[in-house]
Formats: C-alpha cells, sequence, structure tokens
C-alpha cells in the first residue's frame, strides 16, 4: 500500500545508468528486521495506494509523514468509500510498518470489516501490490528514455507518477490479486530463497 518515488534532477542520465542488482540472503524476509527509507539522488514522494479486482488501482494519496494516527484516519476516511465497492471478503494486507501495526489502525480496520493478512519485513515476494509499484517503476523509466525527459519540475514528476499509476491495466491488478494463493504455496517452498514473485518497491 506504501511506496515511495524519488524525483531526479536529472532522469535521463538516472534512467540510463547501470543499476545494481541487491542480492537477499536466504533468511531474509523470513525475519522481522528494521529496514530503511534513506534513499540519495532525489526528493521523495511518499504514496499510499489501494487496489481492488476487477476494479484496479482505485486511490492514490501523497503523504509526508506516515505516523498511526495518520494511517487511521486514512482508513476511517477512505475505506468507507472503497469498501463498498467490493462485495465478499475484503482483505487488508498489511506489512511491518509500525503505522499500519498500531492499535488505532487495527482498530479501524476491523470497523470496516476487514480480514488483517500480516507478512513478515523484507517480503515483497507476499505483498502483490510490491508488483505494481515495480511495474509503474518501470514504466516510468521506459518514459524517461522514450520522450528523452532531461528536466522536468517536482509537480510534473509527481502527476506523471500518478497518471501512471491509474493507468495501470485492471487485468494487470486481478492477476497479480489472484497469485496470492500461489504466492504462499512457492514461498513456502522456497524456504527462504528468492521467488519469481519478488520485487523490490
Amino acid at each position: 500500500m506504501e511506496c515511495l518515488f524519488v524525483h531526479k534532477t536529472q532522469p535521463l542520465r538516472d534512467a540510463l545508468a547501470p543499476k545494481e542488482r541487491v542480492w537477499r540472503k536466504r533468511t531474509e524476509g523470513l525475519q522481522l528486521t528494521k529496514g530503511s527509507k534513506n534513499l540519495a539522488g532525489g526528493k521523495r514522494l511518499d504514496l499510499l495506494a489501494a487496489i481492488s479486482h476487477n476494479k484496479g488501482v482505485l486511490l492514490i494519496q501523497e503523504y509526508e509523514k506516515m505516523t498511526g494516527a495518520y494511517f487511521a484516519r486514512f482508513v476511517q476516511d477512505k475505506f468507507p468509500a472503497l469498501s463498498s465497492r467490493k462485495r465478499g471478503r475484503k482483505w487488508f494486507v498489511m506489512d511491518n510498518d509500525p503505522s499500519q501495526r498500531s492499535l488505532a489502525t487495527r482498530k479501524a480496520i476491523k470497523k470496516e470489516s476487514c480480514e488483517l493478512f500480516s507478512i513478515p519485513a523484507k517480503s515483497p515476494d507476499l505483498n502483490p501490490i510490491e508488483n505494481l509499484f515495480h511495474l509503474v517503476k518501470k514504466q516510468l523509466e521506459f518514459q524517461v528514455r522514450d520522450a528523452h525527459i532531461i528536466r522536468e519540475t517536482w509537480q510534473e514528476f509527481k502527476s506523471r507518477v500518478i497518471k501512471t499509476l491509474y493507468n495501470v491495466p485492471v487485468e494487470y491488478v486481478n492477476n497479480i490479486i489472484t497469485s496470492m494463493p500461489r504466492r504462499t504455496d512457492v514461498v513456502a517452498k522456497a524456504d527462504g530463497y528468492r521467488t519469481k514473485y519478488y520485487r523490490g518497491c
């Protein structure tokens, strides 16, 4: 549900630069570890996103500081309208971000009659929305190369990110949501190794 994008002062140069490959340790993703959000290279755009089967990307919201109180308000304000579009069981996938595990947030989620699906830290294999963010980041890079974007303002960058998120095909969202049963089986069989579903946000 949360992802950050980075506004680059020289987007084309960054898109063309070689990318480092980061390998996980065998047990990483099964342990509850604290990660870091410190990134270099530009101003951060932090977003909350909500997706739904047969609806695609329902909501994109920018935020500056994530806290338990803020996230609880987000659930209280947004989920009633979002939940009304969805019949049957409603899943809320959350990782180990303290804001999503706060008492206020858990109460707000329970009030919306959602079933919690808690995943370990550093386990994007088990979080389908990570695949969506990964796809969007790749599309943003393609856009920079295809349009030869050498410079863009913060507002132009933010608008491009949000537009790209909303333009993700519904079919793609459906596929990553319905992959959850297969994901859990593959992750269990991998015994800690990275799976084909691995994506980093």
